[in-house]
């Protein structure tokens, strides 16, 4: 009885775990690992990955799940990038304060979306990890 109770909770734990639909969220829902670059000028400065999956589904709270109709063009230089056992999707970003988006491709069509306070505070609390 122990052990069916137990299966039912993991099941469900795993089924509703990251149940939203859009394409952004389903991307990062499904990624086995995320990669961050970050480069000062041509150097890097910054390469992080993890296969952490909990820590991977923390980008739904770092990456807004919006589509900016306009976004300043910026210079972006540095790169996350989520792989699924089938494919990467590589998006671009900047540090700079007014271009605090990535831009992807993804289902066919390029977007771009915010990252959030806590996502900029992240991958500022990466860079600062020596």
């Amino acid at each position: 009885m122990i052990k069916k109770n137990f299966s039912f909770v993991l099941f469900a734990i795993l089924f509703f775990s990251c149940s939203k639909e859009t394409p952004l969220e389903k991307l990062i829902c499904h990624a086995d690992v995320v990669k961050v670059f970050v480069y000062t000028g041509n150097t890097l400065s910054l390469h992080y990955e993890t296969n952490d999956i909990e820590k991977i589904k923390k980008w739904t709270n770092y990456i807004k799940d919006d589509t900016l109709t306009y976004a300043r063009e910026c210079n972006q230089n540095n790169l996350i990038i989520f792989k699924t056992y089938e494919d990467s999707t590589v998006m671009k970003f900047s540090l700079e304060p007014a271009c605090t988006y990535v831009s992807y491709h993804l289902d066919g069509r390029d977007n771009r979306s915010s990252l959030t306070p806590a996502g900029l505070h992240y991958i500022d609390s990466l860079t600062k990890v020596k």
